[in-house]
């Protein structure tokens, strides 16, 4: 074992480490890149809602709501050919690939977009850590109550999925692993030959390797978070100007999320705590992944005002025209 570390640090082993660097940063790239692209279907089928091993189809329902978005922001015909619907398992929108790539891309639409009435649900098909659920307690009500979703809430999250497709997210995502590869192995060969470390104890070169890779991981989860929160407030800006009836959906939409997170931090006991907080948002350790709940809930609702300001300003001018 020594004889092989101690060889790593001759140029045959450094030349070594440099293809090992290269071929790690390859299959990095291709882990991410590949199931939105070419291992798409398989992926689709991955997260595919089945029904006594058919897959469940969309509605004539669902398929005319999500031509009617695709309408309402204006898709171009080639490009809306590169977006497909899909039932997903679960109760949460997914979407796969990008309309960047020829091979397309897929929004997984939950089941819970088919429910119009709480009283309706086939609650015996729903379960929590796969146990079935105490449908008389308060949070269980509150949890089915909160899946069903309005035709307005259900369009803008379409919407929202259709304009994460059209980011380079998906290239973007792809390329940031491997550079944070690179980026440690070079910064750490640069400071082995600056300061000439190969020369000296093997344990400060690990203390080395630990903390330049710690800290390039971090800057890149920082990048990457701030990406992501960057497209979602654009995603949401972008629907509020299609019109009144998304905003409303978008209030909607986190609205009823927001509350089913608090039945399911109620639910799920002790690990619901760890996962939501007391007001429903999305709890995480130390990073913040995605735009907080309540940030987006506060801007439809920003959104909502301005437009019923607007509304009776405009009534007003027109009683003031007509006298």
């Amino acid at each position: 074992m020594n004889k092989a570390l101690a060889w790593l640090s001759t140029d045959a082993g450094r030349e070594f480490c440099k293809y090992t660097v290269g071929a790690v940063s390859a299959c990095a790239y291709c882990v991410v890149y590949f199931p939105h692209t070419f291992c798409i279907k398989q992926y689709k089928q991955f997260v595919q809602m089945y029904n006594e091993g058919q897959e469940v189809p969309v509605s004539e329902k669902l398929k005319k709501q999500f031509s009617e978005v695709l309408s309402d922001l204006k898709v171009m015909k080639l490009e809306s050919k590169l977006i497909k619907p899909f039932m997903v398992t679960g109760f949460d929108l997914y979407r796969m690939g990008s309309t960047f790539s020829r091979l397309g891309s897929y929004i997984g639409l939950p089941i819970n977009f088919e429910y119009t009435d709480p009283a309706l649900i086939e609650t015996s098909r729903i379960l929590i850590k796969q146990e079935p659920v105490s449908w008389s307690q308060p949070a269980a009500k509150s949890l089915l109550e909160s899946l069903v979703l309005s035709e307005n809430a259900q369009k803008y999250g379409i919407a929202r999925e259709v304009l994460r497709l059209q980011t380079n997210e998906v290239v973007a995502t792809s390329i940031c692993a491997p550079l944070t590869i690179i980026a440690t192995y070079e910064a750490c060969k640069k400071i082995n030959n600056r300061f000439n470390l190969h020369q000296g104890p093997r344990s400060l070169r690990v203390i080395l390797y630990l903390v330049t890779g710690s800290f390039v991981a971090s800057l890149w989860l920082t990048v990457k978070d701030f990406i992501t929160i960057r497209i979602e407030k654009d995603c949401d800006q972008t629907i509020a100007e299609l019109g009144p009836e998304y905003v409303h959906g978008g209030l909607e939409f986190y609205d009823k999320m927001m509350k089913r997170n608090m039945a399911l931090r109620t639910l799920l006991g002790e690990e619901g705590k760890k996962v939501f907080t007391v007001n429903g948002n999305e709890q995480f350790f130390i990073r913040q992944k995605r735009l907080p709940l309540f940030i987006r809930k506060e801007f439809f609702e920003k959104k909502l005002q301005e437009l019923e300001a607007t509304a009776l300003q405009n009534w007003e001018s027109h009683l003031d025209f007509q006298a």
